[in-house]
């Protein structure tokens, strides 16, 4: 079965027949595709059978919950950008996703501290 283990510098993960371990700063975003999580590290995807608001309890500060379905690592942000009203936060590996309306002003304001 596979399971993830989240600790304070790195998480744990059994995923098909194969154990390892990664750094938080790997970790790009989590997607919730109810009842499971999908993990971007790098090119790599991980899927898990888990509630996404338990994974954010568990993650370091510089992790946002951007909508309802989207966790981001702050650290691989490049840019917000507008498109037809609605913005939209690129990440470093080419992926883009919509950020909810009331999350805006937190996720400009975590990217700009970021920045300085």
């Amino acid at each position: 079965m596979d399971k993830i283990e989240f600790g304070k510098d790195n998480f744990l993960f059994s995923y098909k027949k194969s154990c390892g371990t990664n750094s938080y700063n790997e970790l790009i975003a989590i997607e919730y595709q109810k009842p499971y999580i999908v993990l971007y590290i790098g090119s790599n995807k991980l899927l898990f059978q888990m509630n996404l608001g338990d994974v954010l309890k568990c993650l370091p500060s510089h992790f946002l919950l951007i909508n309802r379905k989207t966790i981001v690592n702050i650290q691989h942000v490049i840019g917000i950008v507008v498109r037809e009203k609605r913005h939209y936060i690129q990440l470093d590996n080419d992926e883009s996703y919509e950020i909810s309306y009331r999350k805006v002003a937190k996720v400009k304001e975590n990217f700009m501290k970021r920045n300085k």
